[in-house]
Formats: structure tokens, C-alpha cells, sequence
């Protein structure tokens, strides 16, 4: 029988056994849109105690640490997300506003999560607030944002132009090319608690187009608390700077 004190896992020479690191699970709604676009790019980031895995039902949802709302089509993300009774969606109410975990919503994504949302430059008379919902249902919310739909027209309208970072984040999203398919635009911020992290330089889109004639920069990137948006699509490109932002 061998003595406690001579056990090998108590000798003086044996370092303690280190912790094993809990892997953070980063989920990429995998409903509709570009979500194998967002993995590949998560994966290029080598983060070794990062595991991203695609998330169609809310018991995947429930095992994440922070989520990804990828560009697509926001009313059809919705319409996916409200089937089985809205499931799907309730838990991702769950997730953006009890649970309060990370959230990165792009293009769509960025839609979902605002908290008004109109079409064109319908901007509502006397600053009143529009609740987030139209005939297919409510939006997610959670950032105190006015974000319009297909504000800068349709599909031949699409665009890709340098971003302009702002404030302390101007190294990170400065010059980033923001490739713009029927993008959203963030008009305004509704609270003192929105970041805005960068825009677009006036006149971005098409120069024939109306919408790109207006002098004022359109903000392409805002940040609160827990949640981040981008109207843009960053998985489009090859450069991963807002992945490991």
C-alpha cells in the first residue's frame, strides 16, 4: 500500500494540474443568410478556446455563450424564427434582453435587433417613436436605434466603400471596405447609450442615386451594452478585424 505522502500525484516534483478552460461557444444563427460565410471566418481566427457552431433551434441557442444574426432577409429570418408557435424567436428575445449575452447582428441582423425600424426615409412627424413590428410580426430590438430598411434602394444599388471609424475605434474600422448588398442605414441614434462606431463617407452609394446625394454620413456600426451592429457584411470580405472585435 502506498503512503499518502509518497503518492506521485503529491510529490514535491509533479506541478499542480492546470484548470482545463472552459471552450466559449459562439453560435451563428443558421436560419437564413450568410451564416457559413461568418464560420469560416470565426474559424480563420485560430481562437482555440472559441468553438462556433451553426444554431437552428433554441435548445442549440441555450448552449451559447454570444451569438451572430447574419445578413440575409430580415422578414424572412423572421417568418423562419416565429414557426413552431415562435419558438425560435421568443428564445431569441430571451437571449438578447433576460440573458443579456453578446449579440453581433449584420445587415438583417442589424434590422432585428433595432429598436425602430421604418422604410425609406419615412422619418415618423413630431420625433415620435415607431414600435419595431410591421404585419409579419415584431423585430427583436434591444439597440436604441432608427435603422432604415432598404435605404439605399435595391439589389443593382448595392455598393462597397470604405468605412470612417470614430472615436477610440477609428484604428479598428477606418478604411475597412463595407460591402453594402440592399443595406440598411442607421438614421439616428435614440439614446445617449448607443456608440457609434463608424459610418459611411457622404455620397457613398451610386452617385445617380438619390439617397446618395444627402451630405450627412450615414452611421454603419453602433454598439450597446451587450449588443453590436454593422449594416454591412463583413463575412464578405477577407478581412476578419470586426471577427475579432
Amino acid at each position: 500500500m502506498v503512503e499518502a505522502s509518497e503518492s506521485p500525484a503529491c510529490s514535491p516534483e509533479s506541478p499542480p494540474a492546470s484548470p482545463a478552460r472552459t471552450a466559449v461557444v459562439l453560435g451563428v444563427l443558421a436560419l437564413q443568410g450568410a451564416f457559413e460565410e461568418h464560420q469560416k471566418l470565426f474559424d480563420r481566427l485560430q481562437r482555440p478556446n472559441v468553438r462556433v457552431v451553426q444554431v437552428r433551434t433554441p435548445s442549440e441557442l441555450s448552449s451559447c455563450s454570444a451569438l451572430v444574426i447574419p445578413g440575409g432577409e430580415s422578414t424572412t429570418l423572421r417568418i423562419i424564427a416565429q414557426a413552431d408557435n415562435g419558438a425560435m424567436m421568443e428564445a431569441l428575445k430571451q437571449f438578447v434582453h433576460a440573458d443579456k449575452k453578446p449579440v453581433w447582428g449584420t445587415c438583417a441582423g442589424a434590422i432585428l435587433l433595432s429598436s425602430e425600424v421604418i422604410s425609406g426615409q419615412d422619418v415618423p412627424r413630431n420625433g415620435e417613436r415607431e414600435p419595431a413590428r410591421d404585419k409579419y410580426g415584431e423585430f427583436l430590438g434591444g439597440v436604441d436605434v432608427r435603422t432604415s430598411r432598404n435605404f439605399f434602394g435595391r439589389q443593382k444599388d448595392s455598393f462597397e466603400a470604405p468605412l470612417v471609424g470614430c472615436g477610440a475605434y477609428a484604428d479598428i474600422a477606418s478604411g475597412f471596405n463595407a460591402v453594402c448588398i440592399r443595406a440598411p442605414a442607421i438614421l439616428q441614434p435614440l439614446s445617449d447609450d448607443v456608440e457609434v462606431i463608424a459610418h459611411l463617407p457622404p455620397a457613398a452609394a451610386d452617385p445617380s442615386s438619390p439617397k446618395a446625394t444627402s451630405d450627412k454620413p450615414v452611421i454603419a456600426a453602433a454598439s450597446q451594452g451587450h449588443l453590436f451592429i454593422t449594416i454591412f457584411h463583413p463575412e464578405l470580405t477577407e478581412d476578419a478585424r470586426f471577427h475579432a472585435f
